[in-house]
């Protein structure tokens, strides 16, 4: 059983972390190589917030219809870090 929930817990954390990774290339956010505190707080907090969003299906339908030059979609518990992140990408 506790095997169960690890497996289950990690085929969700693996998709939310590859819907983050999808939602920033949409919006062409490219980590610099060197992270300042501020932006590793910041992905760190948008990590936390995937985690926990109850929006996967209308991210998935937003990264299906992206027009990333509006920015990260409203109901995005993400959008002021990814704002921040673009503000700061390569």
């Amino acid at each position: 059983m506790a095997e169960d929930n690890y497996l289950r817990w990690g085929a969700i954390f693996d998709e939310r972390m590859n819907i983050r990774r999808q939602v920033m290339d949409a919006l062409g956010i490219d980590l610099p190589k060197s992270i300042d505190e501020e932006t590793r707080e910041a992905i760190r907090r948008s990590i936390i917030n995937c985690l926990g969003c109850k929006h996967t299906r209308s991210c998935i339908g937003w990264l299906t219809l992206a027009d990333a030059t509006g920015g990260p979609p409203d109901f995005c518990p993400n959008k002021e870090v990814l704002e921040m992140l673009k503000s700061k990408s390569g």
